[in-house]
């Protein structure tokens, strides 16, 4: 499955699963950067979800909920259930804030609880 570096962030951010942690060793693709924990993918760019690798149970194991699930498998999950979508909008350098104050504008007057972050 292929997803944006924004859809990714916001799985990660917002809408991680409870009781998991990501086993970053052994995915071909790292999120974050170890040190500085710097965001490392680019939000407008496609990814391959099936290379972040697993995401592992906290704490005792229980009957019927695995152990590990591939990120692949959690983000679909999400993706599916999701009721907001992410948009990627490109503009020319020093445009951002004007299309910005317009979506956040569009938003308040259609009474639709969007969020614009750049």
């Amino acid at each position: 499955m292929k997803a944006s570096g924004a859809q990714i962030k916001d799985f990660y951010d917002n809408h991680w699963p409870s009781g998991y942690y990501f086993e970053e060793e052994d995915a071909e693709v790292k999120l974050n950067d170890n040190d500085s924990g710097e965001w490392l993918l680019d939000h407008t760019e496609r990814y391959d979800t099936a290379k972040f690798g697993y995401l592992v149970k906290e704490g005792e194991t229980v009957r019927g909920v695995p152990d590990t699930i591939s990120f692949t498998t959690a983000f679909g999950k999400w993706l599916k259930t999701s009721l907001n979508k992410t948009l990627i909008v490109t503009v020319p350098t020093g445009y951002e804030q004007a299309v910005a104050a317009h979506l956040e504008e569009y938003f308040k007057a259609s009474k639709i609880a969007g969020k614009v972050k750049l």
